[in-house]
């Protein structure tokens, strides 16, 4: 490292000096004796200005190394000598004096080296004070110490009082945390303290802070998001809005924006855990032939459970949180966690494993993840999915939907702008097939181009797709004052039931009241916005005298661009469903057929209409309200009536036209579409010596093996 700059030779060398060059020097002059003792001086312990003393520093373990234990130090600076007199002594100013950080008040009475300490300092009432430059002050509370060896090298370790005891507060901000604003908590305490602390973001709308233990009091302020302090100037430039809520609870919790006040107001009520009881649910041979697949077969206990001594057999398990969805939550095989033992795998989104000889198998979730302990039949379950999905431009979010994700929407990992991934480790097939979506639970965000369910295989376990488009697009603006369409869904049935339009911005639908917690509202205009309103919000109005099972009326109102009032009163409830099939032509008028009460094999109908060129029509279901245009149409149908490009059957020729619709079940229905210009239809059959269907004066007749008969199978 370095070597010496003198050569002279003495039995004994004693170090000299560092040289700038880097060197050090040798001497053969022994250095003079330390002295044992020595004094400080100063006004110590609250003296006046004027009044100096002497004290003496103690020895430490440390050679050469002498203290001053926990003295106040009275400013200016330190006079250090081997006797209590100003003759020969050293003066130390205030500012030449190293300061050290005495952490949990002053340390004790064997301190660390002061050469190799950091000099930083938190001095008492001066915590804010900047750190740059610290040095004594008078009032500080130390520990002085002295090098005899070397002079230059003295410090002090300036004490600070053991910090007061803090609590974490956390604030859930929900609504209140749009637009990333700067949180602050004003606190008061007990003892009078008063503080004001700026909340971190710890992760989503979770702020968190250390506050004073004493606090009993706090006030939120929420301002700009790049304000470092709250400026009260009288108008509220940097403040936002401030809480109006002074109650102190270690989580508070956004309520409610105050639009009169422009404050918003917290709460200390928790919100209602989810899932805090788990539940075992599985086939027969797990639960019992009477629990099987129940939501609450068999409870959890903290979120483990342990069959003793399994008989050998097939089992088929989930965890559920007390309920199906969408009420609940279940947990399937693509919850299984990496730890499962072998032959633990999936099974149409099941988890499943096969005992041999019956042990004990211990179940467990946790954070979402199942864990399957036990020793069990090792069959080949592959090496698990991994699905890759390509998205549009301006996809926010990616999630897949099928049975290996145990029909759950699981988020998937997202690589970059356009493209996402996740993989099922335990997936063995893709079974029904699977789809995606860009936000999570929502149906109308699913993939369009590729339509429907998604059924390409894996190649060597990975599957590429490409959604070219979606149902509905993300970052679409609508207004709920352009909507003409709108739906209502509540309990117990859960499902979207179509309101009718009433009058400009008023939307109704009688209904049978069943719900205990809320509705959902949507428009198929805006298939992403689904509001949830709960019992007592005030936007949603239930009549006192309407109770759980009665026939009521829900009124929608659009009140603007965003608002709605919904209603609830009772009312003549839903209309009976008609039975039966029909057509709808051009769209509004419906036509119901005759059904042939004679067949028992298939269900039969005959529909007579005068139609126009041009019109179009549809097969209607009077039963669920709705159209369709069946594809499968008999060979000998009139050429007059096609399907066109909108997926409606239109007519080319006036005249009357009749539909036969044999009703043989999804995807095997058929439809035979005659056309009759004139009544003279009858010649025409008798010449005719081919079996089949024809038409006489508009009526449908059916030719077999040279008789005639009605539809009904009545001989003519």
């Amino acid at each position: 490292w370095n070597q010496t700059a003198n050569y002279a030779l003495c039995d004994t060398m004693y170090f000299g000096e560092w040289t700038e060059e880097g060197l050090f020097t040798l001497t053969c002059e022994a250095p003079k004796p330390v002295e044992t003792k020595y004094y400080a001086k100063n006004n110590w312990n609250g003296a006046a200005a004027d009044d100096w003393s002497w004290l003496e520093m103690s020895a430490t373990n440390q050679e050469n190394v002498y203290m001053l234990d926990s003295v106040v130090f009275g400013g200016t600076g330190v006079n250090i000598n081997t006797k209590t007199e100003d003759t020969d002594a050293l003066w130390f100013a205030a500012d030449a004096i190293t300061v050290l950080d005495g952490l949990d008040g002053l340390p004790g009475p064997i301190p660390p080296d002061p050469r190799k300490r950091d000099t930083i300092i938190y001095a008492p009432a001066r915590t804010n004070a900047p750190l740059e430059a610290p040095q004594l002050q008078a009032g500080d509370t130390i520990k002085l110490f002295f090098n005899a060896a070397d002079s230059t090298l003295s410090a002090a370790i300036v004490g600070r009082p053991a910090p007061a005891a803090r609590k974490e507060f956390v604030f859930v901000a929900g609504e209140a945390a749009e637009a990333n604003p700067a949180l602050f908590a004003i606190t008061w305490g007990k003892d009078g303290s008063n503080e004001t602390v700026k909340l971190a973001n710890k992760a989503d709308d979770i702020y968190t802070a250390e506050i004073l233990e004493t606090v009993d009091s706090v006030v939120l302020v929420r301002c700009a998001s790049d304000a470092t302090e709250i400026i009260w100037d009288g108008e509220g430039k940097n403040v936002w809005n401030q809480t109006a809520n002074y109650e102190l609870c270690d989580t508070m919790y956004f309520e409610s924006w105050v639009e009169e006040t422009n404050l918003f107001t917290i709460t200390c009520d928790t919100p209602k855990p989810v899932g805090e009881k788990y539940y075992i649910t599985g086939n027969a041979a797990l639960v019992g032939e009477e629990k099987a697949w129940s939501a609450q077969a068999i409870e959890m206990t903290d979120g483990a459970y342990t069959f003793t001594a399994l008989p050998a057999g097939e089992y088929e398990m989930k965890i559920t949180n007390g309920a199906w969805e969408p009420e609940g939550q279940s947990w399937g095989s693509a919850a299984l966690s990496e730890e499962c033992s072998a032959g633990v795998g999936d099974k149409e989104g099941n988890i499943h494993f096969i005992v041999e000889t019956p042990n004990d198998v211990n179940v467990a979730i946790a954070e979402g993840k199942v864990t399957v302990i036990g020793t069990f039949k090792e069959e080949p379950v592959g090496t698990g999915i991994t699905v890759n999905v390509t998205v549009p431009v301006g996809t926010p979010a990616c999630y897949f939907y099928g049975e290996m994700s145990g029909n759950l929407f699981a988020e998937m990992t997202k690589l970059d702008d356009t493209h996402y991934t996740i993989t099922f480790p335990h997936a063995t097939s893709i079974g029904w097939g699977y789809l995606f979506v860009w936000e999570n639970g929502n149906w109308n965000t699913k993939n369009a181009d590729p339509e429907g369910d998604i059924t390409v295989e894996p190649v060597e376990g990975v599957i590429d797709i490409e959604i070219k488009a979606w149902v509905t697009n993300p970052g679409t603006e609508y207004k709920y004052t352009t909507y003409t369409e709108w739906q209502v869904k509540f309990g117990p049935a859960w499902e979207w039931v179509d309101m009718t339009k009433q009058e400009e911005g008023v939307f109704a639908v009688n209904a049978v009241w069943g719900t205990t917690t809320g509705m959902n509202i949507a428009s198929g205009e805006n298939p992403i916005k689904q509001d949830w309103y709960p019992l007592g919000d005030a936007a949603l109005t239930v009549e006192e005298d309407v109770a759980e099972g009665d026939n009521v009326v829900i009124t929608l109102t659009v009140v603007d661009d965003e608002t709605v009032a919904l209603n609830v009163a009772k009312g003549e409830g839903p209309t009976p469903a008609e039975e039966g099939f029909g057509i709808i032509v051009n769209g509004t008028e419906k036509i119901k057929g005759q059904k042939n009460e004679a067949q028992v094999e298939f269900l039969e109908y005959l529909i007579e209409a005068n139609l126009t060129a041009g019109a179009t029509f549809q097969l209607y279901d009077f039963a669920n309200d709705a159209p369709w245009t069946e594809a499968n149409i008999d060979e000998a149908s009139t050429k007059n009536v096609t399907i066109n490009a909108n997926n409606l059957y239109e007519v080319a020729a006036d005249g009357k036209y009749t539909i036969y619709l044999k009703m043989f079940g999804l995807g095997n229905n058929q439809v035979y579409i005659a056309f009759t210009s004139d009544p003279t239809g009858l010649i025409e059959i008798m010449r005719n010596t081919k079996d089949g269907k024809f038409i006489i004066n508009g009526k449908m007749i059916i030719r077999r093996n040279g008789a005639l008969y009605t539809i009904q199978g009545a001989r003519l």
